[in-house]
């Protein structure tokens, strides 16, 4: 385990992945010119610096997850307007989610599971027309998922291992296909919506305060995976045999 040397600088470098070693310390500064950053699987800590966007104007690329990081998402963030993909998963950042995304960002893919994050999922993230993945579980997030998430483009999202509460969201992209909410306070019934989703792979739901029937159109829904991973266990109280839908999944 090591700190990275003062005398690694490169300017000029445009991809940096330093991932999966034994760096530690704080997050090295010196790659002005990078677009693609990958320092993921190494013991870096202390907070994303705050004026990143500056730092680093070019990225469309960057990826913290599994290190020591702590404090919170720096609001500069928002700012990198070329910015692809964000993945701060298994970290121990804290606070809130920031508040200002905009239409101008181009993000396509946030993963910030695993962390300390606390409050709401903001309204503004609707704002991100483009995002087709977003992975916020294993956090303290609270409230109601804000309607306006029906803007974006989603295949996957996985909320799963929060305190979210409300009812499941009535709209879905139709080429939504994994939704993941499991372990939160969820209540209120599966939607018949849902039914329409015809390249949903898996629907993981368990472990919410959710009630009602099944509804039976999801056994038309032939690209479920398997029948064990639509789950209605837990604290739900659901009414219907899943096991109707075996011979679909199989």
């Amino acid at each position: 385990m090591g700190k990275l040397s003062h005398r690694f600088i490169f300017p000029n470098l445009s991809f940096i992945d330093l991932s999966h070693n034994n760096f530690s310390g704080p997050i090295p500064l010196s790659f002005t010119d990078v677009d693609h950053l990958s320092l993921k699987g190494n013991f870096f800590s202390g907070p994303i610096p705050s004026n990143i966007s500056d730092l680093m104007p070019k990225l469309q690329y960057l990826d913290l997850s599994e290190n020591l990081l702590s404090g919170t998402i720096p609001l500069s963030i928002m700012k990198l307007n070329d910015l692809q993909g964000i993945y701060l998963r298994s970290n121990q950042l804290s606070g809130e989610l920031p508040h200002y995304w905009n239409e101008s960002q181009r993000l396509m893919v946030v993963d910030i599971a695993y962390n300390n994050l606390s409050g709401k999922i903001p309204s503004s993230m609707g704002f991100l027309r483009f995002l087709y993945v977003l992975v916020l579980s294993n956090n303290n997030l609270h409230g109601e998922i804000p309607s306006s998430l029906q803007n974006c483009s989603f295949v996957s999202i996985d909320l799963g291992g929060n305190h979210l509460s409300g009812n499941l969201p009535l709209s879905m992209r139709t080429y939504t296909s994994i939704i993941r909410l499991r372990s939160n306070l969820f209540s209120g019934i599966i939607p018949r919506q849902w039914c329409n989703l015809q390249y949903l792979h898996i629907l993981d739901l368990a472990q919410n305060n959710i009630f009602g029937g099944i509804p039976d159109c999801l056994g038309n829904l032939t690209t479920l995976v398997d029948v064990q991973e639509v789950e209605a266990s837990g604290a739900n109280s659901l009414k219907g045999n899943l096991e109707t839908f075996a011979d679909v999944w199989d």
